[in-house]
């Protein structure tokens, strides 16, 4: 008589976490809840019921065939996001490329107008402008600098 206690304790436990199982499958997802209601048979009706024991079984098997579709569709996602990550690597540093082409002839271009500020700032400064009195210029004489 003690064994039958053990074994229905064992059984009420194993219910407790069946129920537990089970709300958490509705919770997170109703694709093992086929598997918790076999368990839970399995364990009312005791280990002699062999097609509750093949139901789990094809249960798993099922179960098993879902993942490794799940994980082939997992990697081929994976597989394209890598493809499209490495073209729009490439097209970024394709666009850098352009970037920085475009900086240094920019920067070349305003060395030059830079230059060209300067020398012209030299000859302004260098010149020697008279005005009459309405401003009106009268005499304009430049340095050497302007007819260099």
């Amino acid at each position: 008589m003690r064994a039958k206690t053990t074994s229905l304790i064992q059984v009420g436990k194993f219910e407790d976490i069946a129920s537990t199982l089970k709300e958490n499958a509705r919770s997170t997802t109703e694709q093992y809840l086929p598997l918790i209601v076999a368990l839970t048979q399995l364990a009312k009706a005791g280990s002699g019921d062999t097609d509750a024991i093949k139901n789990i079984i094809d249960l798993l098997k099922e179960l098993r065939i879902e993942i490794a579709e799940a994980k082939r569709a997992d990697q081929t996602r994976h597989e394209t996001n890598i493809g499209i990550w490495d073209k729009s690597m490439k097209d970024l540093l394709a666009a850098q490329v352009s970037i920085e082409g475009r900086i240094e002839t920019l920067t070349t271009r305003n060395t030059r107008l830079q230059s060209s500020i300067d020398s012209n700032t030299k000859i302004v400064a260098s010149a020697k402008i008279v005005k009459d009195d309405s401003g009106e210029v009268v005499k304009s004489k430049t340095t050497e600098l302007e007819t260099k």
